[in-house]
């Protein structure tokens, strides 16, 4: 496959060559005659090929050189974004929703079984790559920091997890239908903790009824890509309330509840002996999960597991607390 960027310089060159030979036809002795007797005009020959050109220089190249150096593009439309305040204002709720979702992301695809991946998880950098004005595009890549000696291809791992748990943003409106979500998603996403959080994050960047924008698209250079519109805001959230699941089973699973997600009824319980993290959902108050944090609880009902057999996301019917932890106290 062609570079974009090769491409690009490719068509540039045809109609720079077309732009001289006609040119050269112009203002050749044929060419003369011809303007002389009306019957070719220069503007009408060459205004299309100079319009060509400019949509190449003003269009195209700026969005080809985000695809390139980008991880993740996210596309916004809407009729009332257009205009020097309102487009702040969606750049600004993109950074905003980027940082906050990728973050997220990051928690629910890194095993957590080590302390690495618990910090790698929190201390993600997303770089702003670029910004095309206009239908905005916007361009954000994970910012890669040099390994420590020995521990060079753990860490490009732990990127690579970071950078496709963002991606897979991209995957979930393909399975979104104003009927609901189809359930071959779960054949796409794989690993039930990902496709919950990735399902979750899809739901934050759609347009609400009172957005200023109406259409999100959400694209993973040279993979996949999605579009969000309001229903798929609505058929999320219905289809949220009880997270998908391939291979369900019942169980239970002791570790640390140090913090939760008011907002999307979701906790990770950590430290679990052998596993790692566990990805929760449950409906809780705030005076509920005053009670768990900072314990060491014990969780029951029904799980969902990676390829691998690894349990991944609990719909939980049961919190006990067994003992105290450290206090860290964070209701999100």
């Amino acid at each position: 496959m062609a570079n974009p960027l090769e491409t690009i310089a490719w068509r540039e060159q045809a109609i720079q060559k077309q732009i001289t030979e006609w040119q050269k036809l112009i203002l050749s002795q044929a060419g003369t005659r011809a303007l002389l007797d009306g019957n070719l005009e220069e503007s009408a020959v060459l205004r299309p090929l100079f319009d060509k050109l400019r949509k190449l220089y003003v269009d195209d190249l700026p969005l080809v050189k985000l695809r390139e150096c980008s991880d993740v593009i996210i596309h916004v439309e809407g009729k009332d974004i257009h205009g020097e305040n309102p487009q702040l204002k969606a750049v600004n709720w993109l950074g905003r929703t980027v940082r906050t979702q990728f973050s997220k992301l990051a928690t629910a695809a890194l095993p957590g079984a080590d302390k690495r991946s618990n910090v790698a998880a929190k201390e993600a950098q997303w770089e702003i790559t670029g910004l095309v004005p206009g239908s905005i595009f916007m361009g954000f890549a994970l910012h890669r920091t040099p390994s420590a000696i020995g521990f060079e291809e753990g860490d490009k791992e732990i990127s690579e997890l970071i950078v496709n748990a963002a991606r897979s943003i991209s995957i979930v409106p393909q399975f979104v239908s104003s009927g609901g979500v189809n359930q071959e998603l779960t054949e796409a996403i794989t690993d039930p903790a990902l496709r919950d959080a990735a399902m979750m994050a899809a739901m934050q960047f759609a347009p609400t009824k009172t957005s200023q924008f109406d259409m999100v698209e959400i694209f993973a250079p040279g993979g996949a890509s999605g579009t969000l519109h309001y229903r798929e805001r609505l058929a999320l959230r219905h289809a949220l309330v009880k997270p998908m699941m391939r291979r369900k089973q019942d169980g239970a699973f002791v570790g640390e509840l140090n913090e939760v997600d008011l907002d999307s009824s979701r906790f990770q319980l950590r430290n679990i002996p052998g596993m790692g993290t566990l990805r929760c959902v449950m409906d809780f108050t705030p005076a509920h999960a005053r009670r768990w944090l900072g314990h060491k609880v014990k969780v029951t009902g029904t799980y969902d597991t990676d390829a691998s057999g690894r349990p991944r996301l609990m719909r939980v019917a049961e919190i006990t607390v067994i003992s105290e932890q450290a206090d860290i106290r964070d209701l999100g």
